[in-house]
């Protein structure tokens, strides 16, 4: 299970926080964001709290599943810190992997960007 590793000190222990970062990011962050994200909303840019989409860095903290997932995040980053017996330093801090918005490949559904327009709308997050 994906949650075991990232509770594992041994295994937060062998990797730098960027790697265990990267890691998340590829299997539970980015899989629990799009598992919910199937049903696309019919406008995903809509400046509302009913617009709650995973899918979307716009809308997706209005989600409370978001914050449960966030939450599971900064809990790692925490162990991380335990286990290593050092603070994490967030002045170079990981800001996703090369290519993350708006080129990054999905394995989701293609409407999902597509619908989303990311190469030719300005990513922000509703406030």
């Amino acid at each position: 299970m994906v949650e075991t590793e990232f509770r594992n000190e041994d295994w937060l222990r062998s990797l730098p926080l960027d790697e265990v970062a990267s890691e998340m990011e590829r299997t539970i962050h980015g899989w629990m964001h799009l598992h919910w994200s199937e049903r696309i909303p019919y406008n995903p840019w809509e400046e509302s709290v009913a617009n709650d989409w995973l899918g979307a860095p716009f809308s997706s903290h209005v989600n409370d599943a978001f914050w449960k997932l966030h939450g599971f995040i900064d809990e790692t980053i925490t162990l991380w810190e335990s286990a290593n017996q050092k603070k994490a330093g967030f002045s170079s801090a990981w800001d996703g992997h090369s290519g993350y918005l708006p080129e990054m490949k999905h394995t989701a559904n293609p409407k999902l960007l597509k619908k989303l327009d990311v190469k030719h709308k300005t990513l922000k997050i509703m406030t």
